[in-house]
């Protein structure tokens, strides 16, 4: 990627910064602060810090070590913080940037990159993957003291805003490293009291300063469009959302999110710029936070918040001795040292809505031994087979767990199924030559289970052949079985998935517990029905079959009606409006036979169970298949 370093900038009187940051996604506006300004901003920011410092009981040395971001300063300490986000300087070359008629503060921040060394790079984002709104906006970007390269000024890839929204989940997570081959990467070294205007889109990062100068503090301003509305769906963490007092998809509003100019529409308010992201299945910085708190409380059996569990000394002692114990750090200062620095760092959160934005306090603990407990104390959901069921039971046990996933395709890896503590198979059963279901997908993983020596619970959501969870259990005695059918529509897999109408499941008394805590994410109010094997696989079977009777007896019908001349919907609407039936779903005429990947095998399976050829099971794979349906029907 080509590097330029930038010289250009604009007056904030002069229009065509405008037409410039439309093309680049980025413009830097001269001298936007004035001097009284500057001294006013730095000289709060330090009055803040020392008495931030004094309320926790720090010296300001051992505060600035651990903390680097405050935010709604505005609102918090008002003075010159308050100024700069109420003087139009600021919110009047937001919204011209991006040629609105206002708008509207999401929050303000202080970030402060520290010289002394214990600072970190920012990684290439876009800012809009983190701010749970509907729609593009704007940074204001004012340093307080003299930006240089070696002082780690913004550096942003030229023009990437127009790409739309790709980025990571976070920092923490996957960074991204590769841009078109035309891409220019600016340094934007600036001056105190100038402002970089800077699009929501354009990918940005920062070195770490490793200047000997000073401190590199700068205020940000985060400017959305008026009318842009919440969108907690897309980021759950984000600070912001505990104040918000609209809907979710409503107009984001209130006393914290104030607005400047005029309340104009948004002209695109449907448009999501969040489609195509691109989100990675690794560990946030938020995530990360959680994790450690999780950490602490499992270690100590505490349920107290984190700043409480690491202010006490026979808290702190328990989680050293298990940790030397465990073998996860030798040095007992070396955890104490970490668990220190965590306690300052989530103290300052709670008490101040501080923290450190490079994650140093979690980095830390992540190497003496967070790593090390997280792997040794994380609930593994594993998937194998990773088609509509498989995706859709990923996608959602990922929300309440760690979860890998495995193929045949080449997707993931066996040993970390191995590893799990459920594994949850997915694979497909195919019909056989003899009519019946082909279950030597799901053999074949309990006899890889079996002999990497799994020691967790094997949960089957493949349909199989009645007999054999009984089969597997004979052949693999070692092995913890369970068995939950799968119940959904394959067009809309996830969605069903998500929500079941209800669960069954068949498994030995010893796993129960552990089976329903794995699906906790149901609806309470979702009937849990517990069976034995035989009678859970036939279940499955009969529901496809009922849903292939349904079928078929719409299709006679709609034969019938045809026959007579009529319109067969309204009949079958006859049928379905009743209370004991109130569903169309396979009753409405002109949809052709039962078809599909499940029903028809599953049809064919049940009646090939049946002796009797002149059974209803018989009958209805002659009668009610697509094939049979349009067979039938030329002939109505």
């Amino acid at each position: 990627m080509k590097q330029e370093i930038n010289t250009t900038k604009f007056d904030k009187n002069d229009p065509r910064f405008i037409d410039f940051f439309e093309e680049h996604g980025w413009v830097v506006l001269n001298g936007n602060l004035s001097s009284e300004s500057i001294e006013g901003g730095l000289g709060q920011w330090a009055d803040l810090k020392k008495r931030y410092a004094d309320e926790m009981g720090l010296s300001l040395v051992e505060y600035e070590n651990e903390v680097s971001q405050w935010r709604n300063l505005w609102h918090t300490e008002k003075g010159y913080f308050r100024d700069l986000i109420y003087t139009p300087v600021l919110h009047e070359s937001a919204w011209k940037s991006m040629n609105w008629k206002g708008a509207r503060l999401l929050h303000d921040h202080i970030i402060c990159k520290p010289h002394k060394g214990h600072n970190d790079k920012i990684p290439w984002h876009q800012d809009s993957m983190f701010w749970p709104v509907n729609s593009p906006g704007v940074s204001t970007w004012t340093p307080f003291l003299n930006v240089t390269l070696e002082d780690g000024c913004l550096e942003v890839v030229d023009g990437s805003h127009l790409g739309g929204c790709s980025s990571p989940v976070d920092f923490m997570a996957k960074e991204k490293d590769e841009f078109p081959e035309d891409s220019v990467q600016v340094f934007l070294p600036v001056s105190a009291g100038d402002t970089i205007l800077l699009h929501s889109l354009t990918w940005h990062r920062s070195s770490p300063n490793k200047g000997n100068n000073h401190d590199r503090p700068v205020h940000i301003g985060l400017w959305i469009h008026s009318d842009s509305k919440w969108r907690p769906d897309l980021v759950d963490w984000h600070p912001v959302n505990e104040h918000v007092e609209a809907e979710p998809l409503q107009r984001l509003e209130g006393e914290l999110f104030p607005s400047f100019g005029t309340l104009n529409k948004l002209v695109d308010p449907e448009k999501d710029i969040h489609g195509g992201t691109v989100r990675h299945n690794s560990i946030s910085m938020y995530d990360a936070s959680k994790i450690v708190a999780q950490q602490m409380k499992t270690i100590t059996g505490s349920d107290q918040s984190l700043p409480t569990i690491l202010g006490s000394e026979e808290q702190v002692q328990i989680i050293v001795e298990a940790t030397i114990r465990e073998g996860f750090c030798k040095d007992p200062e070396e955890v104490r040292g970490a668990l220190k620095r965590l306690e300052i760092s989530f103290s300052a959160y709670e008490k101040h809505r501080a923290r450190n934005v490079y994650n140093s306090a979690y980095s830390n603990w992540w190497e003496v031994a967070g790593h090390c407990w997280y792997t040794h104390l994380q609930t593994t959901v594993g998937v194998v087979g990773l088609g509509s069921v498989g995706e859709a039971a990923f996608s959602t046990f990922s929300e309440h767990f760690h979860t890998v996933g495995f193929d045949i395709d080449g997707r993931g890896d066996w040993n970390e199924i191995l590893a799990s503590n459920v594994a949850v198979i997915c694979v497909p059963t195919n019909a056989t030559s003899d009519a019946q279901l082909d279950v030597s997908s799901v053999m074949e993983v309990a006899e890889k289970l079996d002999t990497g020596d799994f020691s967790g619970l094997m949960i089957i959501k493949s349909t199989l052949q009645p007999g054999t969870m009984d089969a597997i259990n004979k052949q693999y005695p070692s092995l913890r079985t369970a068995y939950v059918p799968e119940f959904l529509r394959e067009k809309d897999a996830l969605e069903w998935f998500k929500a079941p109408d209800r669960l069954v499941y068949s498994c030995s008394s010893e796993d129960e517990d552990m089976l329903l805590e794995y699906f906790a994410w149901i609806d309470e109010d979702i009937p849990k029905i517990r069976m034995k094997h035989l009678e859970a696989e036939l279940g499955k079977l009969a529901h496809n079959a009922y849903i292939a009777t349904k079928v078929t007896f719409t299709v006679e019908i709609e034969r019938l009606a045809d026959l007579f001349g009529v319109d067969p919907e309204p009949v079958m609407e006859t049928v379905w409006r009743d209370r004991r039936v109130m569903n169309p779903a396979h009753l409405t005429p002109r949809l052709g036979g039962f078809a599909g990947k499940c029903v028809p095998k599953d049809t064919v399976a049940l009646a090939n169970l049946d002796s009797d050829s002149e059974s209803l099971l018989h009958l209805l794979s002659k009668r009610g298949s697509d094939e049979a349906y349009r067979d039938r029907m030329k002939g109505a």
